[in-house]
Order: structure tokens, then sequence, then C-alpha cells
């Protein structure tokens, strides 16, 4: 019995001492973690952080374009759309700039269209060099012109059409007319936008105006403001109006009221749109909305 208690001593003092050393081996462990190790991860991480911040600041001035680089694009961009469309006469001459806010949605598919190809030079386009308004080029059945004006191929009109709307947007031909040097009406044949004279025309009681303001660079977005005046009769008064829908007059028509002094004189009073260009996958800046602002 003596020797079964000394053998239960033994074995407890064991246990004892084995948990006595897994206690000091977990207190040297931490000891060197906590001196030695983790000193060091800290260090590391606070590089890693630090270096990871100095890349997203290095990657933000990249992409951030100087003033002088800004006012560039937002002049070229501003270029795009302040091209004359005859589908507005009635609210403006220029699509992008009328009188309810507006995105590609708002727009119909003719309009598009018409208004990708008035982009297009000339010099990428090809030229009938025989007279396509002579007798020969019209069928008196129906008279209507059969010899082209102009044509273009679909691949340069897809092209400009992207540039335009953005990368992701689908084409969808069918007929429209446009006015460049003369009022034309275009359709596709084959791998070709051809283009047949057409007659008729149109006359307009006013004329809207636009002047590039600046531009704001908004991450992968361009903010262009440009400001509206308009002038000429409304259908009920004659005047120089700040809205492309011609109810607010600022001042009266006048001899001395001029397209190159109307800013000059009215500026501050005109109206103001925020245009905003998003870049696509291809990195260019395509048109995405048209805002009212004043």
């Amino acid at each position: 019995m003596v020797r079964n208690l000394e053998e239960k001593k033994n074995k407890g003092l064991y246990i004892v001492i084995i948990m006595l050393t897994i206690l000091l081996i977990c207190s040297l462990g931490y000891i060197v973690y906590n001196e030695f190790i983790k000193e060091n991860e800290t260090v590391e991480n606070n590089e890693n952080q630090n270096n990871n911040n100095q890349d997203n600041e290095s990657n933000e001035e990249e992409n951030n374009l100087t003033e002088e680089e800004l006012n560039k694009l937002g002049l070229e961009l501003f270029s795009r759309t302040n091209i004359e469309s005859i589908s507005y006469i009635t609210s403006g001459n220029y699509m992008f700039y009328q009188k309810n806010d507006l995105t590609y949605n708002n727009l119909n598919n003719e309009e598009r269209l018409e208004y990708v190809y008035m982009q297009i030079p000339k010099n990428v386009k090809s030229y009938n060099s025989e007279d396509a308004y002579g007798d020969s080029c019209i069928d008196t059945d129906t008279y209507q012109y059969t010899c082209y004006y102009e044509k273009v191929s679909t691949k340069t009109f897809e092209e400009y059409y992207h540039k335009m709307f953005g990368s992701d947007k689908n084409v969808s031909y069918e007929n429209f007319g446009v006015i460049i040097d003369k009022l034309i009406s275009c359709k596709q044949e084959s791998d070709e936008i051809v283009c047949y004279p057409s007659d008729g025309g149109g006359i307009k009681d006013h004329t809207t105006y636009l002047e590039y303001d600046y531009a704001n660079q908004d991450e992968d977005k361009i903010l262009m403001y440009v400001k509206l005046l308009a002038l000429g009769y409304n259908g009920k008064e004659l005047g120089v109006f700040s809205d492309a829908a011609m109810n607010n007059k600022i001042a009266d028509e006048s001899s001395e009221v001029t397209e190159d002094n109307m800013f000059d004189l009215y500026g501050n009073e005109a109206g103001i749109y925020k245009v905003t260009f998003k870049k696509d996958t291809n990195d260019n800046y395509y048109w995405y909305s048209s805002e009212i602002i004043k």
C-alpha cells in the first residue's frame, strides 16, 4: 500500500513537471514572438500598407489630368457636341442641348445615326464624281434620285458611332436624312452607308448658340460645362433667351446683338448645361448625358 502511495505521488509530480515545462515553453515562445517576430511583422505590414498607399496615390496621379490637358480634352469633347442637326430646328439646333435632360435612351435611332454621320470627316468619305442631280439620275416614275451623292464604309461609321456613344452600344441601321452641304437621304447598302440627293428643306425662326465654359474630372468621367443662348422668335415674341425652349427672355432682339458679341453681352445670364462623358473599355470618353443646371 505504501508503494502504491509513492507511485501516485511520483506520478503526480511528473504531471506537475510536465505542465510547468509546457508553461515555460509557451512563455518563452511568447517572449520570442513579442520581442522579435511581431515587431518584424508590424514593420513589414506597415511597409506593405505604405507601398499600397503609394501605389494608389501614384495611380491616381497618373489618371489625373493637368489643367492644360483637361482644358484641351474638354474642348475636343465640346467639338463633338456642337454640330448643328436638322432634327432639332423646332427646339434648338443642337442634339445634346435641348429643353430637357438627355441620355442615350432619350434619342431615337434615326437621330443617333444622323448625328454620327455628321461627325465623320469629309476626307474619309467617297464622293460621286458625276452630277448626282443630273437628269440621268432621276427616276421619272418615283421622282427619286438614283445616283449616290456620297458614301462611307459601315466599318468607319461604327467606329464613329462607338466613339460618340460608347463601345457597348449596338448599331441598328435604318434610313435617315442629314444636311451636310446639301440635304441627303442615307441608308445601308451591303457594307456601306450610301447617301442620295434629296429635295426639301425648311426655314428656322430662331438660332441657338453655344460657348464652352470649362471642364472637371471626376474619376473616369469628364464633366463639361457649356453656356447656351437663343436668338429669334419663340412663337410669341422676338428676343434673346437663356434656354433652348425659349421661355426665359433676357433681352429684346437688336441689331447690336450678334453671334460674335452675344456671350459678351449676356454670358452671365446664359443657360448652363453639364455634359457628362464616361470612359469606356477602350479608354475613349463617350457622351453619357446632358443635364440642364441653369
